[in-house]
């Protein structure tokens, strides 16, 4: 068997970084020049349904900075959830640099928002500043 021909199923990663989130080699997926962030999960999932209204109000604070692929039963964007994910749920996926299976309740929601909104400014190259300013500690943390 030649394991370098062997097909890739999954992200290639080179550490994890803040909020447990694994850091993938890929370039940055962008759509319409805005890092795509991904968000899959299921209401029935008592994880996802803690992380989802968190992920939403994130999102809205970069509106305009970022595409949100909000896919909460939904199959859409199946090659990307096959690539970062082992299969559950909830997963992140943030501009394919940044992704995470699970939810961040053990840290609660006010952490978890700082640290989402710090990796997507990390994508946004600061912006939007009123958003990011507030979390540069961490934008600090997250390193290249």
């Amino acid at each position: 068997i030649n394991l370098e021909e062997a097909p890739k199923s999954k992200a290639q990663t080179e550490k994890s970084t803040i909020g447990n989130f694994s850091v993938s080699t890929d370039a940055v997926c962008k759509e319409n020049e805005k890092p795509i962030i991904y968000f899959f999960g299921s209401k029935s999932c008592p994880h996802c349904a803690w992380e989802h209204p968190v992920m939403e109000k994130v999102a809205k604070d970069f509106e305009g900075y970022i595409s949100f692929h909000n896919n909460m039963d939904s199959d859409k964007d199946s090659e990307v959830f096959a690539k970062y994910s082992q299969g559950g749920i909830p997963t992140l996926v943030f501009g394919c640099k940044y992704f995470r299976m699970g939810s961040g309740e053990e840290s609660g929601e006010e952490e978890e928002t700082k640290v989402l909104k710090a990796l997507i400014c990390k994508l946004t190259e600061n912006q939007p500043t009123n958003v990011c300013n507030s979390v540069q500690d961490l934008i600090n943390q997250i390193g290249e």
